[in-house]
């Protein structure tokens, strides 16, 4: 099967974000699956850590969703920096940011 995608371009991590919402959404297991195996073992591990511990913020993400170009630009969205952004404690900050814009 890998051999089958030799050819394709790698999908951004916007993209991947988006299919992993839609997949969800959908109840889409096999789709979900092809999400999670696309991403390096450290993104795997920062959205993990995003949807475990810090919901308020996916859920922030997730209503930018209708604006897919934020994600689609392969340089505005970067899940290798969550771990960032959570090592932050700011959680609060970025949801009334994400409430006053």
């Amino acid at each position: 099967m890998q051999d089958a995608f030799a050819n394709e371009m790698k999908a951004s991590d916007g993209q991947i974000y988006l299919d992993l919402y839609y997949s969800k959404r959908e109840n889409d297991q096999a789709r979900q699956q092809r999400c999670w195996v696309s991403l390096s073992p450290s993104k795997h591990k920062y959205l993990k850590t995003l949807f475990m511990r810090h919901r308020e913020l996916a859920d922030t993400i997730d209503e930018l969703v209708p604006f897919a170009a934020l994600f689609l630009d392969e340089h505005a969205f970067f899940i290798g920096n969550f771990h960032t952004m959570a090592g932050l404690r700011c959680d609060e900050v970025c949801l009334l940011y994400s409430l006053l814009t």
